[in-house]
């Protein structure tokens, strides 16, 4: 998931064209799917023109650190969650 100013897609649709980017030309939101070994750039990216990327799923990325828990996520999740149900990694 991204987010980028909208003058700056298609910078960044060249930069990376040969891996899926959807971008809406009017807010600058959109998806990616990016191989792991491109993922550091492709942040980097993102960030120097002033926008965001998130992962929302990833595969086996040794070279990115896994996100922990706040205490205040974990105090959230163990009020509604008690069985936990629902996956443990940050919501």
């Amino acid at each position: 998931k991204l987010g980028i100013l909208p003058s700056e897609a298609t910078t960044l649709i060249s930069k990376f064209n040969q891996h899926p980017i959807l971008i809406h030309a009017g807010s600058g939101t959109g998806i990616a799917r990016i191989p792991q070994q491109i993922v550091p750039h492709f942040l980097d990216h993102c960030h120097k023109h002033q926008g965001y990327a998130q992962i929302l799923e990833r595969t086996n990325c040794p070279n990115l650190p896994n996100p922990q828990p706040q205490p205040l996520q974990q105090a959230i999740k163990q009020k509604f969650d008690p069985h936990h149900i629902f996956p443990a990694y940050p919501f």
